[in-house]
């Protein structure tokens, strides 16, 4: 055979390799951005049994993430007691292998979303007083996160006070309003883990202390406001309702529905990056696709 031939099916087969190898790797990411955990656990352990995938860290690096997200449900846990300590492994493998931080970086806002997730869950082990694993995502947090910014997409005062003009005295409507202008008297205050008043907040403690303000007692965790909630659709919302998020096991965050006008909810809430600041529910990236719940209490 010519090697003129010879050369091109060589050079045509690297070609097609490679691209089928990227395509694979593209496919991890479009699948972690759907939450389809299972197809990406799936999907990474084939490419971490494959030679050809040997070159990249990146099945390294879903299989990570994607453990970590399918760790923070209870069931998921028991059925798979060490599959946390391999996430981390595969973590620290990842970084330690990640030439030049080149893999970290293309994925900046995967990770910072993450360190979110972590943040929401591990809050939630500590009112739960699952101490021995509250202190190993601690611990993991610290070690591995302590530089990665909270969030990027940047959050502030965005919705204005609905006028009480023309609200009947003593009405639920002017309840709501009294109760969202209350709310907004507290923006700038810092987060705080297991904050309960003005020296600091976390989200069910901001929710809480608002509340009783107005005579209403909740539940002191988040997933408790939301199971003796009044469930109502995201677009019947009003404001003073509240809204509840999930980042994969059960409701670990909770603010209060401040505007709701044109089908475009906003919150506000304790950020655990800056405290309590209002936020465009459906118009951030990190907050629509965790969105599970609207209840009410006001009546």
């Amino acid at each position: 055979m010519n090697w003129r031939i010879i050369f091109t099916i060589v050079l045509t087969t690297i070609g097609f390799n490679l691209f089928a190898q990227e395509k694979n790797l593209d496919m991890l990411e479009m699948y972690y951005d759907q939450e389809h955990y299972k197809i990406v656990l799936r999907k990474a352990n084939k490419l971490l049994d494959n030679p050809d995938y040997d070159y990249t860290v990146v099945p390294s690096f879903y299989k990570s993430m994607v453990l970590f997200q399918m760790n923070q449900n209870k069931n998921y846990r028991k059925r798979n007691k060490n599959s946390l300590n391999e996430a981390i492994e595969l973590w620290d493998y990842f970084r330690k292998y990640d030439n030049g931080n080149k893999v970290f970086d293309a994925h900046i806002h995967e990770i910072i979303e993450l360190k979110q997730d972590l943040i929401m869950w591990n809050e939630d082990l500590k009112q739960r007083g699952e101490v021995a694993l509250s202190e190993k995502i601690s611990g993991f947090l610290v070690t591995h996160f302590d530089k990665v910014d909270n969030i990027i997409v940047q959050e502030k005062e965005i919705a204005e006070v609905p006028s009480n003009k023309d609200v009947k005295e003593g009405s639920v409507e002017k309840r709501r309003l009294d109760l969202i202008k209350y709310s907004k008297s507290l923006i700038g205050i810092k987060y705080k883990y297991g904050g309960t008043d003005k020296t600091g907040f976390d989200c069910s403690g901001f929710t809480s202390y608002v509340y009783k303000k107005f005579d209403i007692e909740l539940p002191r965790r988040a997933a408790d406001q939301q199971a003796k909630s009044k469930k109502i659709k995201i677009k019947d919302a009003k404001v003073g309702d509240l809204v509840f998020f999930s980042s994969g096991g059960g409701v670990n965050h909770v603010g209060i529905i401040v505007s709701n006008e044109n089908g475009k909810p906003i919150m506000i809430h304790a950020s655990t990056s800056q405290g309590i600041v209002e936020t465009d529910i459906l118009g951030n990236s990190y907050w629509k696709p965790r969105l599970k719940f609207v209840g009410s209490y006001l009546e």
